[in-house]
């Protein structure tokens, strides 16, 4: 009697984290850059019936994982050229104004008064430095200074090319 008393309570605690991961889904469904979460459940087994080899007797349910969902969904054009998407797994890096690192899928950016590449929040977009030789340097804040030159058009132009000897 009390196994399946149990049976039905884990039953009824593993339904409500799934629901809780439902509702954590539909509310931030229009949240840019949010994963939804998937919930997987497992059997408790807690004896054998018969000896060796004999059916299980079940205990109930319970969660056994929450999965984030990290497929990309669709991307679309927005018109702002610092507005930035991630295919696939990863995040973007950006440095709090307390200046702890934090990681967002969120990639609506735009620059600051200093130049700076910042979200909406004023938190500074991450990324290497790249030295003279193309080498990896340290993470620091993306800014792209105003120089002032004015463009000028192309007056000349070098191409190198490889023609197959066939």
């Amino acid at each position: 009697m009390i196994g399946s008393l149990y049976s039905g309570i884990s039953g009824i605690n593993a339904n409500t984290n799934a629901m809780s991961v439902i509702g954590d889904n539909i509310a931030n469904m229009g949240t840019t850059g949010f994963k939804s979460s998937d919930i997987s459940f497992a059997n408790v087994l807690s004896q054998s019936v018969g000896g060796l080899g004999g059916s299980q007797i079940g205990r109930g349910v319970m969660m056994s994982e929450v999965r984030p969902q990290w497929s990309s969904g669709t991307l679309e054009s927005t018109g702002n050229v610092t507005d930035l998407a991630i295919n696939g797994q990863g995040l973007f890096v950006v440095r709090g104004t307390d200046g702890m690192r934090y990681y967002t899928r969120a990639g609506d950016f735009k620059f600051d008064k200093d130049a700076n590449l910042v979200n909406p929040q004023g938190n500074r977009v991450q990324g290497y430095e790249i030295g003279e030789d193309g080498t990896l340097g340290r993470i620091t804040d993306i800014t792209i200074p105003n120089t002032g030159n004015p463009p000028k058009a192309t007056t000349r132009m070098n191409v190198g090319i490889n023609l197959n000897a066939g």
